[in-house]
């Protein structure tokens, strides 16, 4: 951005202190400075929060997360407002990048690209969604910041751990509806400011690494344990944009097409299947008796800059063979004591695919065969040196390196 923008980051957490860690350590190797951090959490996550002094804690034990961020709005100081997970690791660039559209005086929100479980697929990129809570691809045609503005229904869809919204926007449409008490919650917000004719941005090098933790709603495999209120928030979302009863039936057959597929790849009993079904439907009835509520998400605190010790040098890339891998850690741990950003690539002489994981201390590990393949479309065997091939790696990276080096 062309002039000093405060951020306030929020991140709700339930029940996973380990992995709010690690997303605080994600956050504290961010090049962007003017930023604070508010946790919205459960007695444990607040005692993981507590170790940062300069973070804003606000203690949340019910399982309502668009009532969690409406708490952390009420406490955001800055002129914008971003939202990442807590099982999710944002890339030392992302503050950055999903500020730069916010130039435009008048953009009211932003999202960007989410990596799942092995560092480098997409779970999302751009998508349009509509009131049947469909969704599209959006296409972009290269990885700068594209002004997306409902059309026929169709919003901008955004990614709820990763997303920005400019602060007085947010607060004047209400912040999040607290019926949604946890799905579709930032699909709403988004269709409320996407309807009203406000102008949201994709931003594709906005990157945060996403690794769907359980929950009390999902098992480690994905497999969820209830579907209460998704059935509740299918069943809000649609009388709110699309008040069609046969659509909610689709929904159910779509929810029980999913669960069979679970069942067959066997991670979920067949004894399962139909109470997840009926909690679905206790969900869709229960929804009726939600009332809208106004919250209070005036901020009367003063903003509060994380500190941080890390360096704004760019990131270092350290590479090396499988058996060099206790040298080379010892070696990025002791950078990392010093402030410096690392990630190590570790390539071993086979076809292996490769992982990307940020780890507990706060290291970018990437790790796989100097013959496999990184990005999923790439060929399964590409000859190369080990040289080489590590250079590619280290250029392939850029949303790991500092956003001012040309990309």
């Amino acid at each position: 951005m062309s002039d000093p923008t405060t951020i306030s980051v929020i991140v709700v957490s339930q029940g996973r202190p380990d992995y709010l860690r690690r997303c605080l350590l994600g956050l504290a190797q961010q090049y962007y400075e003017n930023f604070e951090i508010i946790v919205v959490a459960d007695a444990a996550g607040c005692g993981v929060a507590a170790d940062h002094g300069s973070i804003k804690i606000v203690l949340y034990e019910a399982g309502n997360i668009s009532a969690a961020r409406n708490l952390g709005i009420a406490q955001a100081a800055g002129n914008l407002i971003a939202f990442i997970d807590d099982d999710a690791v944002a890339e030392p660039t992302w503050l950055t990048h999903l500020a730069q559209p916010f130039d435009d005086p008048v953009l009211a929100a932003a999202t960007g690209y989410v990596r799942g479980r092995n560092g480098i697929s997409f779970q999302w990129q751009g998508r349009m969604v509509d009131g049947q809570s469909l969704t599209r691809p959006l296409e972009t045609t290269n990885d700068a910041p594209q002004i997306v503005t409902a059309k026929d229904g169709w919003v901008l869809k955004l990614e709820g751990t990763n997303m920005m919204f400019r602060a007085d926007i947010l607060r004047g449409i209400g912040g999040f509806d607290e019926r949604f008490h946890f799905y579709l919650d930032e699909t709403d917000l988004g269709m409320r400011l996407g309807l009203a004719g406000h102008k949201m941005a994709l931003c594709p090098m906005a990157q945060v690494h996403h690794g769907f933790a359980a929950s009390a709603r999902r098992a480690i495999n994905r497999a969820p344990k209830s579907l209460f209120e998704i059935g509740a928030s299918l069943a809000i979302y649609l009388r709110k944009y699309q008040p069609d009863a046969n659509h909610l039936n689709i929904e159910r057959m779509a929810q029980r097409k999913r669960l069979l597929h679970l069942m067959v790849a066997g991670d979920l009993a067949p004894d399962q299947i139909n109470p997840l079904l009926q909690g679905f439907d206790d969900g869709v009835k229960q929804a009726t008796a939600r009332k809208r509520t106004t919250p209070k998400l005036a901020c009367d605190v003063a903003f509060s800059a994380f500190a941080t010790q890390i360096t704004s040098a760019p990131t270092e890339f350290l590479s090396g063979r499988p058996w060099q891998r206790a040298s080379l850690m010892r070696r990025a741990r002791s950078m990392l004591a010093n402030g410096q950003r690392v990630h190590v690539i570790i390539l071993s002489p086979t076809t292996l695919f490769h992982r990307i994981e940020f780890d507990v201390f706060g290291i970018w590990i990437q790790r796989g065969g100097i013959f496999g393949r990184a990005s999923r479309d790439e060929p399964l065997f590409s000859f190369a040196s080990f040289k080489a091939r590590a250079a590619r790696e280290m250029c392939n990276r850029k949303t790991l390196q500092h956003p001012k080096i040309p990309q």
